[in-house]
C-alpha cells in the first residue's frame, strides 16, 4: 500500500481488506501512532498493542463482511458481521457488531467495535457453557 489514503469511507474499505488478507503492516500502516482502539472486550492505547491486536486477528483467521459505510465528515460507521477462531471454537459461526472509526489525515486516530446486545449474549452464553 504507497497510496497514501485521505477519504475516510477508502480508509475504513482499507482496513476491511487488510483484515480479511491478515495483512498486519498493512492494517496497522492505517493507524495513527496514538490511536486508541475500543472494543467490547479490549482497550489498546499504544502502537505496540494495536499491533498485538491485528496479529491476534489475523491468527485467529479473522473474517469480516461489512455492510454499507455511513460517513460524517471525519468519522465512518458500518455494521459488520465477525467471523474470528475464537467465536468459532465456543460453536458461534460469527457475531454481529457495529464499528466507528475517526479518521485524520489518512490516518485512523479512534477505532470502535461494539458487538450487538444478542452477540454479546450468545457470546456469553457459549463461554458459560465451555
Amino acid at each position: 500500500m504507497t497510496d497514501v489514503l485521505t477519504d475516510p469511507i477508502a480508509v475504513a474499505k482499507e482496513l476491511v481488506a487488510r483484515e480479511n488478507a491478515y495483512d498486519v503492516d498493512g492494517a496497522i500502516a492505517l493507524f495513527a501512532d496514538h490511536a486508541v482502539v475500543v472494543s467490547s472486550m479490549d482497550k489498546f492505547d499504544t502502537p505496540a498493542e494495536v499491533r498485538r491486536w491485528q496479529e491476534e486477528l489475523a491468527a485467529g483467521n479473522i473474517h469480516l463482511e461489512p455492510l454499507e459505510f455511513r460517513c460524517e465528515e471525519n468519522t465512518v460507521r458500518w455494521d459488520e458481521t465477525i467471523a474470528v477462531d475464537f467465536f468459532r471454537n465456543l460453536g458461534l459461526e460469527q457475531l454481529e457488531g457495529s464499528c466507528e472509526i475517526v479518521v485524520h489525515d489518512g490516518k485512523i486516530t479512534a477505532f470502535t467495535l461494539a458487538l450487538s446486545a444478542d452477540s454479546v449474549e450468545r457470546l456469553q452464553q457459549a463461554m458459560k457453557e465451555k
